[in-house]
């Protein structure tokens, strides 16, 4: 009855008016809820709170294990990637993902790369926008327009892994002179950018287009693609990272077609010390350290690392690795693995699919990562041979997690050591498929 006298008071033409205006009214609110959601928007979620606590240097031993894969900025936080959104968490080794320390999104607009240089995290859209924050706060240090990326969406996944490993067509460089170069591509031309500033450096376009492949940046200075559609001109071009001057390259003993791979990168394939060429099927590695690739026979073995100024290649022995001087070949030391299962017995034993007793995992300044039988993680000193740490990845107390899986992803920063763990049925060459080893893949050790 209450409703009924607060409707019907007042002559009829004002409660048929009221009605009209109460009706207006609550379209507008539905107008401005509408707009708040489906108008792009960008939501930065700056630093909030106390900076968490500076870690000290990781012991040896698994150290968390997580869902998503990290990049590390400053050696303090952890940097993560999702379809609209970059995210950090920190410190670097702890147990498991946190609450944001600091975010930033997009929308309607996806992720397709995250690159870090310093203490800048540089991300790049499926609009072609470039975007730098601060990784220690996750201001907006600049935006710039960049190439349309060929990717039109995220492809990261579950883990994010490809989006922040292995960007398309995203790529840092810390050219000889010093400095920070940020290198963007698409199918039909490559810029440089100053990652500080975000300021275009200079810009090339590709004379064939869609004729690229894949590429990465070296330690020398250069972005290295090959011209998949060259016939008679050299097929790799060297641009230098701070001008764009370009350079065409043919290696020695090669013919057409060939593929180039980098050894031992930086993540985003960045920072590469060496290549190897594959050509008639015949491998040859060569050193990128300079501005003109130079023959290196000790890295023509498949899965050879460089470490430093050292080359680490399996011997003839499967259990045994060799290092040689990346610049003169000289033999500096050889170590035999021992790769005995761990005497513990609440680590389960490998069962199942076979796998290398020795394997060259990964290298960071003054460490060199394998993987040995029995799930662990040996870590040498590139240098003398010397073991730094062992330990098994595996955790848990009383039900501890199998080590029959195989590395996907491998990131070493900051003394850590990150590896995606996949299924031995998981094909390397193949789609993301979907499946991991566990429901956190990422398994996170100190060394």
């Amino acid at each position: 009855m209450g409703i009924r006298r607060f409707v019907s008071s007042g002559p009829r033409w004002l409660r048929v008016a009221a009605a009209a205006a109460l009706a207006a009214g609550v379209l507008a609110a539905g107008a401005v809820i509408a707009v708040r959601v489906l108008v792009p928007a960008e939501v930065s979620t700056t630093r909030a709170g106390p900076f968490p606590s500076p870690a000290e240097q990781p012991g040896p031993g698994v150290r968390g294990v997580l869902t998503s894969a990290p990049l590390v900025v400053a050696g303090q936080l952890r940097i993560y990637a999702a379809p609209r959104q970059v995210r950090a968490d920190g410190p670097v080794d702890a147990k498991t993902e946190r609450s944001p320390y600091w975010s930033y999104r997009r929308w309607p607009e996806q992720l397709v790369g995250v690159v870090v240089t310093g203490e800048t995290v540089v991300s790049r859209w499926s609009d072609g926008q470039l975007v730098g924050l601060d990784g220690l706060t996750g201001e907006v240090r600049w935006r710039t327009p960049g190439p349309e990326p060929i990717d039109a969406g995220y492809t990261g996944g579950r883990t994010g892994a490809d989006t922040v490993y292995r960007p398309r067509g995203l790529y840092t460089a810390n050219p000889p002179g010093g400095g920070a170069v940020l290198i963007a591509d698409n199918s039909t031309e490559v810029r440089g950018f100053d990652a500080a500033t975000g300021r275009e450096l200079w810009r090339a376009g590709y004379d064939r287009p869609h004729c690229r492949a894949t590429g990465f940046t070296t330690t020398g200075g250069a972005f290295l693609t090959v011209d998949v559609c060259a016939t008679e001109e050299p097929p790799v071009e060297l641009y230098d990272v701070t001008t764009g001057a370009v350079t065409r390259w043919q290696p020695e003993g090669s013919r057409k077609p060939l593929r180039v791979t980098g050894v031992s990168c930086a993540a985003a394939s960045s920072n590469c010390p060496a290549v190897q060429v594959l050509s008639a099927g015949a491998r040859r590695g060569w050193s990128t350290a300079g501005p003109t690739p130079t023959p290196v026979p000790a890295l023509d073995a498949p899965t050879a690392l460089v470490a430093g100024d050292t080359v680490v290649a399996p011997g003839a022995d499967p259990t045994t690795v060799v290092a040689t001087s990346l610049g003169d070949g000289a033999r500096r030391w050889s170590r035999t693995v021992d790769t005995t299962p761990p005497a513990d017995p609440s680590v389960p034993p490998v069962a199942g699919a076979s796998a290398p007793p020795v394997r060259l995992l990964a290298s960071q300044p003054g460490r060199l990562h394998l993987l040995v039988a029995g799930g662990q993680l040996l870590t040498l000193d590139p240098a003398t041979g010397a073991e730094l740490s062992r330990s098994v990845l595996t955790v848990g107390v009383t039900n501890r997690q199998k080590t029959d899986w195989q590395p996907g992803h491998v990131y070493a920063e900051a003394g850590l050591v990150c590896i995606e763990r996949l299924p031995y049925e998981w094909d390397p060459e193949g789609t993301d498929p979907g499946g991991f080893f566990v429901v956190q893949p990422m398994i996170l050790a100190g060394t």
